[in-house]
């Protein structure tokens, strides 16, 4: 995702992951914003981009220019 642009911040949103926001409670108890719109528009990014990759418009030749070797390992 990060290779599409994605913000880490909304790549960890996504992906469920625990944000830690350190000692400050008021940030843990009252800023609860749930980052809908962007998570969505990211997963839609990606549908986009995985879309395009399995029907052929996305070249191998691009694909590997877009990501690292460790990502496509991990793919």
């Amino acid at each position: 995702m990060e290779s599409l642009g994605i913000d880490p911040n909304i790549i960890d949103r996504c992906q469920n992951h625990v944000i830690h926001t350190g000692k400050n409670r008021v940030r843990r108890h009252y800023q609860l914003y749930d980052y809908a719109d962007e998570k969505q528009a990211a997963w839609a990014k990606l549908g986009d981009y995985l879309g395009r990759l399995l029907s052929g418009a996305v070249a191998p030749a691009e694909l590997q220019k877009r990501l690292t070797a460790k990502q496509l390992l991990a793919a």
